[in-house]
């Protein structure tokens, strides 16, 4: 392989592994702030459009939806599980700033997404619906940015977030 070459397979495999973290992974690491500031990390199964946003289906009753309807900001992670990972300290990963939306679950856009979320996760979605308190929420990545290793990251953009780009270096 060629040194113009090389950086092409870089990219390629990079955008691979991008893929593969989205589709099987089924719950993200979420943070959010509380109204005084405070860091709040916390986690919850997603589903995941073509244009990369994400879709969670929450309790109010969790202090990271009373965050996202507040401020209307995440930040968001996928990443590899510990037992899957070759190295603990360069688990490959997907992290996403995002703004939040809250979703009218009775809309025609809810229940598509609930529609997505049965699909995935079966049959307690159907319970969960059932419960007054869960909201719908989705959430819009502004930047991103992709880790597969030591000295390989990358940069997330384009409309749906499949430009990648090795990041650079300060």
């Amino acid at each position: 392989m060629t040194d113009k070459a090389r950086p092409s397979a870089d990219i390629e495999a990079a955008g691979q592994i991008y893929r593969q973290l989205l589709s099987q992974a089924r719950s993200l690491i979420l943070g959010t702030t509380s109204p005084d500031g405070s860091p709040l990390a916390s986690y919850a199964p997603f589903v995941v459009d073509e244009q990369q946003r994400f879709y969670l289906f929450t309790s109010r009753l969790a202090a990271h939806t009373t965050n996202l309807q507040r401020s209307g900001q995440a930040s968001v992670m996928v990443i590899e599980d510990e037992a899957a990972a070759s190295q603990i300290f360069t688990r490959q990963r997907v992290i996403f700033q995002c703004q939040a939306r809250l979703i009218p679950r009775d809309g025609a856009e809810g229940e598509a997404v609930l529609a997505q979320y049965i699909a995935r996760f079966g049959g307690m979605v159907g319970l969960l619906k059932s419960l007054p308190d869960f909201q719908l929420f989705q959430l819009q990545p502004q930047s991103g940015s992709l880790v597969i290793g030591f000295g390989q990251a990358y940069r997330l953009s384009g409309d749906r977030f499949d430009t990648i780009a090795p990041r650079g270096r300060s």
